[in-house]
């Protein structure tokens, strides 16, 4: 895997996954401070932007 590239699918798994790992985390660490937290599946959301000249 390492060395890859990740594009199309590939990408878009991996920046939910990705950010899905980061707000657990975060969430486990607000847990400790009594924080009431809730998190839901991620959503990956594409934007393609294109410059005009």
């Amino acid at each position: 895997m390492f060395g890859m590239p990740l594009e199309g699918e590939k990408l878009n798994s991996f920046a939910a996954e990705f950010g899905s790992m980061l707000a657990g985390t975060i969430t486990v660490s607000l847990a400790g401070d009594k924080a009431l937290i809730g998190i839901t599946p991620p959503t990956v959301i594409m934007v393609n932007s294109h410059k005009r000249a």
